[in-house]
């Protein structure tokens, strides 16, 4: 799915499982909706408006945002473990 595709998919299947405020889950989503209102606020993409509004500034040139498979982690990656399922990637 694209970042649109996710968006109307979550909000369309995924009701909330408490009511706002009342407990906290992390969850990357949400990140997700911010990067589209900066991209759309800004007109520029996330991933470069990341680079050269925070990175370029920190003196980080080579960071590039991580694919969402395994299958799109490039080689320098950090390998992230997920625990609770073998569904992790390594």
């Amino acid at each position: 799915m694209n970042h649109a595709q996710l968006i109307e998919w979550t909000l369309r299947s995924r009701p909330l499982d408490h009511s706002p405020g009342q407990q906290y889950a992390y969850s990357n989503f949400g990140y997700c909706v911010l990067g589209r209102v900066i991209e759309k606020v800004t007109g520029q993409p996330y991933a470069a408006l990341c680079a050269i509004t925070v990175l370029k500034r920190c003196g980080i040139n080579d960071m590039t945002i991580a694919g969402n498979t395994l299958a799109e982690r490039r080689p320098e990656e950090v390998k992230v473990l997920r625990a609770g399922n073998n569904n992790h990637m390594a």
